[in-house]
């Protein structure tokens, strides 16, 4: 079986990196960019001699034990022997995970391999390739999982709406969000995004609000006020609509403010004097 140098480096940075950013998430830990560099140059130099130390069972039982408390003390300074234990267990732990995870990828892909205290494999390319292809997997699996969780979470709050202001109108959809109680007076606030003020009010651009130079003849109750958890210190515009239909049910003299950002699923944040309004979700169709 042949031994190639930049395989044993490679594979072992790399999972020598994954097991390191386990142990930091396990222990919410973010460990130092040259302890990392470290830690892992102590990884590859234990892989490339273990080898040589196949027939001294023993001594390569002993030499990776030693090894990995090296690896370990690298990686941070520790204010105790009981907290170092700990990290210690973490890493052999992650490291007979990755292991039992390298050995299963072998099998799955018919790589001849030997395990002697040591995995030794016949392959054309380093195993870490494999290993980086199946995190890549991992992750874009879980993203993946997020958004559906988010999307069916938010889909329940998700209302088709109809704003009116004079002539022009326009349909959107809205977020009723129950963490929203903005208000302006005695009435809550509906925060809706630029593109949909623009479809109600195309004769003013977004330098105009940003100035504020907007006419207050053009808009009814015009008025710049604070949004917190938004944009910092920054005022929103604000203003009244003739109407807001929502379900089927009309809202006379609403008041809207602008957030200048797009919002990613819906175009308008509702009010939450809205929560209980509603007993049934309306369809939303894209």
């Amino acid at each position: 079986m042949v031994f190639y140098i930049e395989f044993v480096v490679l594979d072992n940075i790399v999972m020598d990196y994954l097991i390191f950013y386990f142990m930091g998430f396990t222990c919410k830990y973010k460990f130092k960019k040259i302890r990392l560099f470290i830690a892992c140059i102590l990884g590859v130099l234990c892989a490339f001699f273990m080898p040589y130390l196949i027939s001294l069972r023993w001594l390569l039982i002993m030499y990776k034990i030693v090894f990995s408390i090296a690896i370990v003390l690298s990686l941070r300074q520790y204010k105790n022997l009981k907290t170092f234990v700990f990290y210690l267990g973490i890493f052999w732990l992650y490291t007979f995970v990755l292991g039992g995870v390298i050995l299963g990828m072998l099998n799955l892909f018919s790589i001849n391999y030997s395990l002697n205290g040591v995995f030794m494999y016949n392959f054309e390319l380093p195993i870490s390739i494999l290993l980086i292809l199946a995190v890549v997997m991992v992750w874009l699996l879980k993203n993946v999982i997020k958004a559906i969780r988010v999307q069916l979470q938010t889909s329940n709050y998700m209302y088709k709406i109809k704003l009116i202001d004079g002539d022009n109108s326009v349909v959107a959809t809205g977020f009723l969000d129950s963490g929203n109680n903005v208000q302006k007076g005695s009435s809550g606030v509906n925060i809706i995004s630029f593109e949909v003020f623009q479809k109600l009010h195309k004769d003013i651009s977004i330098d105009k609000i940003i100035m504020r130079k907007v006419d207050k003849n053009c808009l009814k109750d015009l008025s710049y006020i604070n949004i917190s958890g938004l944009s910092g210190n920054d005022k929103f515009l604000s203003f009244t609509i003739d109407k807001m239909i929502i379900e089927n049910k009309v809202f006379e003299n609403v008041v809207v403010a602008v957030m200048l950002k797009e919002f990613e699923n819906f175009d308008c944040i509702l009010s939450n004097n809205y929560v209980g309004v509603f007993n049934e979700k309306v369809n939303v169709k894209n």
